[in-house]
């Protein structure tokens, strides 16, 4: 509970529990014809009550038993408890059991008292054994607590540093993705200007719509799957417009709520992967087949594609984007997705399911 919290809300809970449950008894006693005695012990032990726990909470808890010095702990704590025993006793004896003395008798037939009655006692005997228990209780009690929320704090501050970890891990491997997008998509601006293609300007064009998208949205963490989606239609827009001879990608969509939400630039790099070991533009028979689709809660996303007979490597840091995005689905969909990626056959497939 936030309450407890703090450490004053704490001591004053302890304080406030050890009044009441003195109170009670007193109560109790109300009508019993209690000598007065019992009354003060237990007025004693709320001021004991206080006092041994702001000792615990504000000095021995903190600078023995959290810095794992037990034996410190328990002996110094013992010397405390035995020590509040033993000044219970001194002021039960000198103020709530010494009263009046008796007259004396008129009657000289009684004999004259030759001893003493027995006498208790004044540290050790039942009563200063039942109050060492009561004091060992206050302590026990205020040590348990104070665990707690120790072992609290760790655990909420162990899971703050993990997700720190977790959101430094993220932003690297996002700024992983950024730099091989840009390569990619500027050496085709750089073919288009080369040949000086009239299509430059729509590929600038949607080169700065991935770019915006990238920038700003990519930086959220969840955008909508038309987002995505549109993304990912841009990014086929840019590849058709690299080779004049169309090229046999077919891509279908079938969203059933384009709103959903799906981790940024999650999809992206299966599909770079498609177009870099298709050799698309440069062979013959080459081809790419993605399909987007949601059914229910869970998101479908396939894509398959040819290899070349002869592969050869384009791109020789492009193994980074099939890395990454395996690392960035555990850390984003853990236990709630599943990948599978295969090659036989000359074809490469991959199929993807993120459970919401």
């Amino acid at each position: 509970m936030k309450l407890f919290e703090h450490k004053r809300n704490r001591i004053l809970a302890l304080i406030l529990f050890w009044t009441c449950l003195m109170g009670a008894m007193n109560l109790m006693l109300i009508g019993t014809n209690a000598p007065p005695g019992f009354y003060y012990r237990n007025y004693s032990h709320i001021v004991s009550a206080i006092l041994l726990t702001l000792i615990n909470i504000n000095w021995l808890f903190p600078r023995y038993f959290q810095q794992k010095k037990y034996g410190a702990y328990l002996l110094i704590t013992g010397f405390i408890l035995i020590g509040f025993m033993f000044l219970h006793g001194v002021i039960e004896h000198f103020f709530f059991e010494s009263g009046p003395k008796p007259p004396r008798p008129n009657s000289d037939a009684l004999k004259p008292i030759t001893s003493r009655p027995p006498r208790n006692s004044l540290f050790f005997n039942s009563i200063r054994i039942f109050d060492l228990m009561i004091y060992s209780a206050m302590v026990l009690v205020g040590t348990v607590l104070e665990s707690i929320q120790l072992h609290r704090r760790q655990e909420h501050l162990a899971g703050l540093i993990q997700n720190e970890k977790l959101e430094t891990e993220m932003k690297f491997l996002k700024s992983q993705i950024n730099p091989h997008f840009l390569f990619n998509a500027l050496n085709n601006v750089y073919t288009l200007s080369l040949i000086k293609s009239e299509q430059t300007p729509e590929v600038v064009m949607k080169l700065s719509e991935m770019l915006r998208y990238m920038l700003y949205e990519s930086n959220q963490h969840r955008v909508s799957l038309d987002q995505e989606k549109h993304y990912i239609e841009n990014y086929i827009a840019l590849q058709h417009l690299k080779d004049d001879a169309p090229l046999a990608v077919n891509a279908t969509f079938d969203l059933m709520n384009p709103q959903e939400q799906i981790a940024p630039m999650i999809l992206i790099p299966f599909v770079e992967n498609a177009f870099k070991h298709s050799k698309i533009e440069d062979t013959e028979y080459g081809w790419i087949d993605i399909a987007l689709t949601t059914t229910g809660e869970t998101i479908d996303f396939q894509v398959h594609n040819s290899i070349a007979p002869t592969e050869f490597t384009k791109d020789p840091t492009g193994g980074i984007g099939l890395t990454n995005v395996r690392r960035r689905l555990e850390l984003e969909y853990p236990n709630r997705h599943r990948l599978h990626i295969s090659r036989e056959d000359q074809q490469f497939r991959v199929h993807l399911s993120i459970y919401l």
